[in-house]
């Protein structure tokens, strides 16, 4: 399996080779390789709560960045932070 991560932030924009994905309920946890970097992983997480304006904000947590691998599989428990102009989509 394999994916990419496209996370945008004040700081600069991301672009990571997924090479982990949990999902559980409307919650993922994703993990991988920064592209174009070597020995640069990460880890993040993000909620999906639905697309009416009646539903709860989506969340995500901040992305981790480290240079050792990280396992989403753990499904580690991170802060979680409101999206208001975004829209997360966990299928």
């Amino acid at each position: 399996m394999e994916g990419v991560l496209t996370d945008s932030s004040p700081f600069g924009n991301l672009h990571g080779v997924i090479d982990c994905l949990v999902v559980e309920g409307n919650q993922a946890w994703l993990s991988g390789e920064i592209a174009n970097t070597s020995d640069t992983y990460f880890l993040t997480s993000v909620v999906d709560n639905g697309t009416s304006a009646n539903d709860p904000l989506d969340q995500t947590s901040f992305t981790d960045v480290s240079h050792e691998p990280q396992d989403c599989s753990a499904q580690q428990d991170v802060p979680l932070f409101d999206v208001p102009e975004g829209q997360v989509k966990v299928s």
